[in-house]
């Protein structure tokens, strides 16, 4: 999580705050959505990691917390109840896959369109470059990857 907020540009925040914005306003409305792809990932991989384990349930909370994977553990050990055990592992899996899943679809998404807000943005910036140099020399839309991309097509 800290690495996806240490990579939001602060030039980023600094525009926010010439525009007049607090710094509460800069933290919810610049870096929280642009660090939120981050934070899912971040979530998602400490999910996993949690569905996973019986160890540190087993330790912390004992048989008062009931929880799928040490429930598997308890239905092979010590009662060699196979089909629940099996049905107990499948549901954690489909359940892990399916949070997965989610996580990836929301992160893509938010991806595809923050690149689709930069192709927008950029656009205008493009075409006035395009417009106004020959088509062999496209040199200033050089000037970022994203620029670049809008000038090649």
């Amino acid at each position: 999580i800290a690495s996806a907020m240490r990579g939001v540009a602060r030039s980023y925040e600094e525009a926010a705050a010439t525009l007049g914005a607090s710094r509460l306003q800069v933290f919810r409305q610049v870096v929280l959505p642009m660090s939120l792809p981050g934070i899912i990932t971040g979530a998602t991989l400490v999910f996993a990691y949690n569905a996973s384990s019986f160890v540190v349930p087993l330790l912390l909370g004992g048989r008062r917390v009931p929880m799928l994977a040490v429930m598997v553990h308890d239905q092979i050990a010590p009662l060699m109840n196979w089909p629940a055990a099996s049905a107990a592992g499948v549901v954690l899996i489909v359940t892990t896959l399916a949070i997965m899943t989610l996580s990836e679809y929301v992160t893509g998404r938010r991806r595809r369109m923050l690149e689709a807000s930069l192709r927008v943005v950029c656009s205008s910036h493009v075409w006035r470059c395009c417009r106004a140099t020959p088509a062999s020399s496209r040199a200033c839309c050089r000037v970022s990857s994203c620029c670049w991309r809008c000038c090649r097509s």
